[in-house]
């Protein structure tokens, strides 16, 4: 992750905190390797839709008090405007577009870290001996944070010995790095 990209990280997710305990009474934080996760315990307001929270909308915190209190101690810029400046610095800093879902009668509101990103020649078969087990597993760690013997094993129907050493060439051609040199929890993410 970039610093500016870090920067924003923190902001949107201090933002995000600030904007669910102003409007909600109950709030459960749950920190992923990929995402950061907010739930609220019950319904938009009447009127209120997960739509409209992506667009200009009317403020109805749940904690008038608490929100009141954000706002002059200058937390909080103004109701109504959270989700839309949390979305805003996901933008400005290319990380994902953050999800509002309705779950377990509350509101989920994820914030996801940027997906990691490759240098293309890092992974041109032409310039790297790589088989297509190794530039299926890069591929799968576009998508992923990381990735172990175990799964690369499952995504290539291979053997272990051989996803040992597939793996260990992607490190020494410097297009992967390992958390630890050998043993349990061993993974490897895009160098």
């Amino acid at each position: 992750m970039h610093e500016n990209q870090n920067i924003e990280w923190k902001s949107s997710w201090r933002d995000t905190f600030l904007k669910t305990v102003c409007a909600f009474a109950i709030t459960q934080i749950r920190v992923y390797d990929e995402a950061i996760a907010f739930w609220n315990d019950g319904s938009l307001p009447a009127g209120l839709s997960i739509a409209d929270l992506k667009q200009t909308h009317p403020s109805k915190p749940r904690n008038p008090l608490i929100a009141e209190v954000c706002a002059f101690a200058g937390y909080i810029e103004a109701w109504g405007r959270g989700t839309l400046k949390v979305i805003e610095a996901c933008k400005k800093a290319a990380l994902p577009e953050p999800q509002i879902t309705e779950l377990s009668g509350g509101i989920l509101f994820t914030l996801f870290k940027p997906k990691a990103k490759l240098n293309p020649q890092k992974v041109d078969p032409t310039k790297k001996d790589l088989n297509k087990r190794q530039l299926k597993a890069i591929k799968y760690l576009q998508l992923n944070e990381k990735i172990t013997n175990k799964i690369y094993q499952d995504i290539n129907n291979c053997a272990r010995n051989t996803a040992t050493k597939d793996l260990a060439k992607l490190v020494e051609l410097n297009i992967i790095t390992s958390n630890q040199s050998k043993g349990a929890g061993v993974y490897y993410a895009l160098h």
